[in-house]
């Protein structure tokens, strides 16, 4: 997991508006803080490299998230009532769970070639029978 942990530190480290900072004096995994016209996560240094992963890869989803909204310069004034607004909360987390989601599947597949292949769905063929002793 630290292969794709140091990969999600380098894409981060593209960003010219973002910083990735690893501390140690922090309560939670990690967060993401807008300051000085640029975006901060801060990663908690005393956990495990798996839950450093988990956590930057949510404060990406995160920062995608803002960045997106930013461009469209906030968010819809559609929302009238409180159940409106709820839902577009709730929509706003599952889009950035997704794109957490894709960017995790992306940087393991480059890490580790392609990805595995199923079996084919579909007819039987019968040359795929395993010949029986007898």
């Amino acid at each position: 997991m630290a292969g794709v942990l140091s990969r999600l530190y380098d894409l981060a480290q593209r960003r010219d508006d973002l910083v990735v900072d690893v501390v140690d004096d922090i309560d939670s995994w990690g967060f993401l803080l807008f300051r000085d016209g640029r975006y901060h996560i801060y990663i908690n240094d005393s956990v495990r490299d798996f839950r450093k992963t988990m956590a930057l890869v949510d404060e990406l989803g995160h920062y995608a998230l803002r960045r997106r909204l930013a461009r469209r310069e906030g968010r819809p004034e559609t929302a009238a009532t409180m159940k409106e607004q709820i839902r577009e909360d709730r929509a706003c987390d599952a889009w950035a769970a997704k794109f957490s989601r894709r960017l995790l599947y992306l940087v393991r597949r480059g890490l580790h070639g392609g990805t595995s292949r199923r079996p084919r769905q579909g007819r039987y063929d019968p040359s795929w029978r395993v010949p029986q002793k007898g």
